[in-house]
């Protein structure tokens, strides 16, 4: 007979007591080893990873869609906002016509004093002012 760890734990030496396997947590309420806050088992690399295509954010400890994508609930990933679509080539969501993504402001803006005009589907100068 020995003292073994339970199921889902090993043997840290350096500790010299028993800890959760792979990058499993320890759940002083459920008394088990199991995922950090929003993170999944995945059983065939046999890790907790973020789900769908959210990152890890080690600062705030939570899984979290990219910059400038947000998460849509209907197709449960991460996506691009309202009025920007998804380019393959860049891989990342891009604003439509010569608008760029403030971060700041979660949207799409149009640089300076430009405004947006749907006709055209681009920003540019009121009236007959030119961009210089």
């Amino acid at each position: 007979m020995k003292c073994v760890c339970e199921s889902n734990n090993v043997w840290d030496v350096d500790a010299r007591k028993c800890k959760c396997a792979s990058n499993k947590v320890w759940s002083a309420k459920a008394k088990i080893c199991q995922c950090e806050s929003n993170k999944v088992w995945d059983a065939i690399h046999k890790i907790c990873r973020c789900q769908s295509n959210k990152v890890w954010s080690a600062s705030k400890k939570t899984c979290e869609c990219e910059s400038n994508t947000v998460w849509d609930k209907d197709s449960l990933k991460c996506g691009c906002p309202s009025n920007q679509k998804w380019d393959d080539d860049k891989a990342k969501c891009l604003c439509p016509g010569n608008k760029e993504w403030n971060e700041g402001k979660g949207q799409c803006v149009c640089q300076g004093n430009k405004v947006w005009k749907k006709d055209e589907e681009e920003c540019s100068c009121e009236g007959n002012k030119l961009w210089e």
